[in-house]
């Protein structure tokens, strides 16, 4: 399933992803460049009007608690356009916050 940015950033998380079937397994793919480049911009394709940390933290939670995460990937980081690391760190906190959510009892 795929959900757009805008409509995360225009309904909010809960509303843009009450569509979901739930249960079952589901792989995910975390494609950093769904941020906002203002809050990661080590990325190859930077765009404009993404969604915050905290809106993706909150969908990865959702999807946590909906479905049996078999595994999941973070893509699309480049250090290269990030000198400072923002983006490595804000990968490595959502990787961290998502695991939590997969794994609270």
């Amino acid at each position: 399933v795929i959900v757009p940015t805008e409509r995360i950033v225009r309904q909010g998380v809960d509303a843009a992803l009450a569509g979901l079937p739930g249960g079952g397994r589901a792989y995910v793919t975390i494609d950093i460049d769904v941020l906002d480049p203002s809050g990661a911009p080590g990325t190859g394709y930077p765009e404009p009007g993404g969604i915050t940390y905290y809106q993706l933290k909150d969908a990865l939670q959702l999807v946590a608690r909906q479905y049996d995460v078999v595994g999941f990937d973070v893509t699309e980081i480049d250090p290269i356009y990030d000198a400072a690391g923002v983006t490595v760190r804000v990968a490595s906190k959502l990787v961290l916050d998502f695991l939590g959510a997969v794994f609270e009892t």
